[in-house]
Formats: C-alpha cells, structure tokens, sequence
C-alpha cells in the first residue's frame, strides 16, 4: 500500500508519525519560557559550533587547495627544465 523509501527503507506513515511525536515534544518543552530561553541558548552555541566548523573546514579547503596548486607548478617547472635540457642536445 505505501511505498517504502528504497535507500533508508522507512514508509510515509512512519515518517509522518514520528513528525508528530517530535512536533508535541518540542511543542510541550516549548511552553514553557524557562525552556524556551534555555533551547535558545542551546541553539545558539550549536550555531557558533556550526559557523566555526564551516570557517574552519574552508580554510582546510582553501590550503589543500594552494598545496595542490603549488605541487602543479613545481611538476611543471620540472618538466619544463626536462625538455629544455632535451632540447639542447638536441639541437647542439
């Protein structure tokens, strides 16, 4: 009758009543400004360990990057010397 999701093999039902359990959960713990006020600053220090996490994983990125990118041009400059020195003895 329903279709399950072939890569994580749940059905639409299940999905949709676990929607609901965790919708009156956060609903009931929201209720209350204590909690509200605490789930914000939960939110907000997993926002900071996201953003630096992402600075961090970027600037990972751009070294791989550079490194890449230099050992390119020192393979080059190599083969460039290489067919130099070929061509010198060929042509003298």
């Amino acid at each position: 009758m329903f279709k399950k999701d072939e890569k994580t093999d749940i059905t639409p039902i299940i999905t949709g009543v676990a929607g609901i359990v965790a919708g009156a959960a956060a609903a009931t713990l929201l209720s209350n400004e204590e909690n509200r006020k605490k789930m914000g600053k939960h939110l907000q220090n997993i926002k900071k360990r996201t953003v630096d996490t992402i600075k961090e994983i970027s600037k990972d990125a751009g070294e791989t990057a550079e490194e890449i990118a230099d050992s390119g041009k020192e393979k080059m400059q190599e083969q460039v010397e290489k067919t130099k020195t070929t061509a010198r003895k060929y042509l003298s």
